[in-house]
């Protein structure tokens, strides 16, 4: 049985220590049995707090969520911004590792949103210079024992990789610590059959996270569900489930994530939705 977890961006923007006070006891009260972090900007919230305050309601750290807006980019960027984007990685891992976290995840190659054409020269390219930044960074995440998934995103919020043999070219070279983090809202609209390509990701999954295909509560939608757990069991991954979905309550996040209206009846339904719905199919 995998762990399900949900993501606090269902509620909130910024999560930080106060979004969190609040948030956890809610989570712990619905039944889940993890939480994922995401960390907007670094000092959000304090590991140590949050790793007590998740074990006192009886939860767990599922993941660390990188995050990647403007400035932050590994690729086809100065050599300043690259340094303070492996600044703010290694950050992530620290972090991830103080609170009790298997994995960073997320875009980790490129800000989101931001898109260029590519020879095929061009991307090779493009992908080698990523491998080469990230080279510290995983070797921090393999002394911390942290893994690193990196997320394909759909085209319109990336040019970099949209899909998983995209993800698994990307990936080549790099130390075992680095991996792929599933998301199956991207994989919806990019993978001509996202259950072979969630074969394909196999051996190299870190870390799992659902959502509807319109970003609801999985279930609420047209994916195959258990197809899906199907072949993720034959994979082997044992680590958690994550629901990852945002408010339209919040500008700013609803406006990155392109939430334009609600998705369910309230977040909370959203979110105990779709845990209800995962423990049938996966009970």
């Amino acid at each position: 049985m995998y762990a399900i977890g949900v993501n606090p961006w269902v509620w909130a923007s910024p999560v930080d220590d106060k979004a969190l006070a609040e948030l956890i006891p809610r989570i712990a009260s619905f039944g889940f049995d993890a939480v994922e972090l995401p960390i907007e900007q670094p000092g959000d919230w304090d590991p140590v707090r949050t790793r007590d305050l998740l074990a006192e309601h009886g939860l767990v750290a599922a993941g660390v969520c990188a995050v990647t807006p403007p400035g932050r980019d590994l690729v086809d960027a100065p050599p300043a911004v690259v340094e303070s984007t492996v600044a703010y990685l290694k950050e992530c891992v620290a972090n991830a590792a103080a609170v009790g976290a298997g994995c960073v995840g997320g875009p980790v190659y490129a800000s989101v949103g931001r898109t260029w054409r590519m020879s095929p020269t061009a991307r090779a390219a493009c992908y080698a210079d990523f491998r080469r930044a990230l080279a510290p960074v995983a070797e921090q995440a393999g002394e911390c024992g942290v893994s690193l998934g990196v997320e394909a995103l759909n085209r319109y919020e990336t040019s970099v990789v949209n899909t998983i043999e995209q993800t698994v070219e990307l990936i080549d070279g790099l130390p075992s610590s680095v991996g792929i983090m599933i998301d199956t809202y991207h994989m919806n609209i990019e993978e001509a059959d996202p259950y072979a390509a969630l074969a394909v990701a196999g051996r190299h999954i870190k870390h799992v996270q659902v959502s509807g295909t319109n970003r609801g509560a999985p279930g609420a939608d047209h994916f195959d569900w258990p197809r899906f757990f199907t072949v993720l069991r034959e994979t082997g991954y044992q680590g958690a489930i994550c629901i990852e979905s945002f408010t339209a309550e919040n500008e700013t996040i609803a406006t990155a994530a392109a939430i334009w209206r609600p998705l369910a009846p309230s977040q909370d339904r959203l979110a105990t939705d779709g845990l209800r719905y995962l423990r049938e199919i996966l009970e």
